[in-house]
């Protein structure tokens, strides 16, 4: 399963790029392909699934020692996160008399009930349930909508056991076919763009919308159980014989994510379109091999999978504190001498069309996989090791 690990690190390195690349350094060719990063978190779930079935198939699982193993490992990194992120949105407040026009709409709602509404459901992980975009580490919704999956995690192992061959095969198109009602129903009711067309009412029902299609742990669970059904269709690989090149499937995906976007509505593709690619993919990582399944096993490649969830939970806050740097080093150059400090200061948390540069961005790729390597090894392990040791 190591390959499976190795595939973790380019699917967070996909929506790590996604988040945070100037789309102006791309060629238009690579911008749909970078922007259909969501196939990235999909495969995330499918294979939190996949692999948890792995581990636990053949164990006695009591979900309270289950749950508090996930929570060791996640929460710790999630929380400190949640509150750099707090601070991060906080700061142009404080400058807002000098900002006219700031991304955020500081109006009394938005600090007195959707902010603190944002950090109370992430720290209760419980974010996935909230249908407004307003979470304040971004992507936190994904760990809250795992968390609820690993719940109900034991009953779906168990059922599925029960199913042979052509149960199983019938579950995962099932599983698809539900993973597809939630865009088909939003396309019917006339919001095929609610995704990429965000209202400024949060409250509006193009909103609503979004927000279920986006994380509702409901429409989400049929990737988790996809995940289950791979395993259980892979434990019966020797009733029949499939092997798949990956270099073939991945190929195949990157097209895909070029031509796709073009014909269909983001909804879909956001929830189920790409999902045969994604199972295709895993099934042929596992039985065959070649260049593409020796390089994922490399035990580096295989370490940065292990932090994968450590880059997914850093990379937004610390985008934002980077490209912050950035822009502070650029004001400071720019800015003539004695200018006020908080005509500068507004200058730095106002909005302006700054770029990051070529150099700066790939400096910041770098470390922020550096950072998320250390944080692994000396946060997040040791914390779930002394945890572990504290409560078990």
């Amino acid at each position: 399963m190591k390959q499976l690990s190795g595939l973790r690190f380019f699917l967070s390195l996909h929506i790590l790029i996604m988040h945070t690349i100037p789309l102006a350094y791309l060629p238009k060719e690579l911008t749909t392909i970078v922007n259909s990063g969501q196939v990235g978190t999909s495969l995330f779930i499918v294979l939190s699934g996949f692999i948890l079935s792995f581990v636990y198939v053949k164990k006695d699982i009591v979900l309270k020692n289950f749950m508090f193993k996930r929570v060791t490992k996640l929460y710790p990194l999630h929380v400190i996160m949640i509150f750099v992120s707090l601070l991060l949105v906080l700061t142009p407040y404080f400058y807002k008399e000098s900002i006219a026009q700031n991304a955020l709409n500081w109006n009394d709602f938005y600090l007195t009930v959707n902010l603190p509404l944002a950090v109370i459901t992430q720290l209760l992980m419980i974010d996935c349930l909230n249908p407004f975009f307003n979470g304040v580490n971004g992507p936190g919704w994904t760990l809250s909508c795992l968390f609820l999956c690993y719940t109900i995690f034991p009953q779906l192992l168990r059922i599925s056991g029960k199913l042979k061959l052509r149960g199983v095969l019938i579950a995962l198109l099932v599983s698809w076919i539900a993973l597809l009602a939630s865009p088909l129903i939003t396309i019917a009711l006339g919001f095929p763009d609610c995704l990429t067309n965000m209202q400024v009412d949060i409250f509006s029902l193009e909103n609503v919308l979004a927000g279920l299609l986006h994380r509702n742990p409901l429409v989400r669970l049929p990737e988790f159980l996809i995940g289950i059904l791979l395993y259980r269709l892979y434990e019966k690989r020797n009733d029949f014989n499939l092997k798949i090149s990956p270099t073939l499937v991945i190929t195949t995906i990157l097209v895909a994510m070029y031509f796709l976007p073009l014909n269909y509505p983001y909804v879909i593709l956001h929830n189920g379109l790409y999902m045969p690619f994604e199972m295709i993919l895993i099934w042929s990582l596992l039985l065959s091999e070649g260049p593409v399944t020796n390089f994922l096993s490399k035990s580096f490649i295989v370490k940065l999978g292990n932090a994968s969830f450590s880059l997914y939970l850093l990379h937004i806050p610390l985008y934002n504190i980077w490209i912050n740097a950035d822009k502070f080093v650029y004001c400071l150059a720019t800015s003539h001498k004695g200018i006020p400090m908080r005509d500068f200061l507004a200058k730095v948390f106002g909005p302006t069309d700054h770029t990051m540069g070529a150099i700066s961005y790939i400096t910041f790729l770098i470390f922020i996989i550096t950072l998320s390597l250390l944080t692994q090894k000396y946060f997040v392990e040791s914390v779930n090791d002394w945890l572990r040791k504290k409560f078990a």
